[in-house]
């Protein structure tokens, strides 16, 4: 491939992942929200899934309460990759293509640990939540 066309292909792959990214950082914080609120109620498809937490609304809400931080920290990691894949695609791409292609691919897989690690935890945290609060109610 010639050089503009590599540049171009870089920028359009990490800019428009980037833009995703950053979309879905602030769905899953609004997610996050509505969960913790008890706006989303216990459900098979969003939010932190397990029997204790869709034992009832209140387990739903206290072990969403629980796991909010890391959700939130979570949906930071997924906007700033996002900002990040943005930076390499505008700032990086149109000097050097193979470089920002290195950039863009490290800084993407750091924010999928970060996201995964906050996840989890999240999800562990809202468990135990979940599990107290319906030993304490039963």
């Amino acid at each position: 491939m010639l050089a503009a066309e590599e540049t171009a292909v870089v920028i359009a792959a990490f800019g428009s992942s980037g833009v995703v990214l950053v979309m879905v950082g602030f769905l899953t914080l609004e997610m996050a929200r509505r969960c913790r609120d008890g706006r989303i109620g216990p459900s098979r498809f969003v939010g932190i899934r397990t029997a204790a937490t869709r034992s009832s609304p209140d387990a739903w809400r206290v072990a969403h309460e629980a796991g909010f931080p890391m959700l939130r920290n979570a949906a930071v990691a997924l906007a700033g990759t996002g900002v990040a894949s943005v930076g390499v695609a505008v700032i990086v791409a149109p000097f050097d293509s193979d470089a920002a292609a290195i950039a863009g691919t490290v800084a993407t897989l750091l924010g999928v640990v970060a996201i995964v690690g906050c996840s989890i935890t999240a999800a562990v945290r809202g468990h135990r939540a979940a599990v107290a609060h319906r030993a304490a109610h039963d």
